[in-house]
């Protein structure tokens, strides 16, 4: 899986297109592929715009996903009013 995921990511920067990623308890693999994809490609081409979609992570993931730029996309759990209050918070 990982294999395919980093080819993926390849793919996306050299078409330049969107990465839409779904991560469920993955986070430090994800970005570990990410970091190391950008690195292999330098300053020669970016990552593309990247949405991690239907996050259901903690705080700490969600701001770091934030902090490199990345946007966010709630799954519905965050309406459920016991399920979804750690991801309102």
């Amino acid at each position: 899986q990982i294999h395919a995921f980093r080819e993926q990511v390849k793919l996306a920067i050299e078409l330049e297109k969107p990465l839409f990623l779904h991560e469920r308890e993955a986070h430090g693999d994800l970005l570990k592929v990410l970091d190391e994809v950008k690195k292999d490609y330098d300053e020669e081409l970016p990552l593309p715009p990247i949405v991690i979609h239907c996050f259901t992570g903690l705080k700490e993931e969600a701001l770091e996903y934030i902090q490199r730029g990345y946007y966010i996309g709630f799954t519905g759990t965050i309406c459920k009013k016991e399920r979804g209050a750690p991801l309102r918070e």
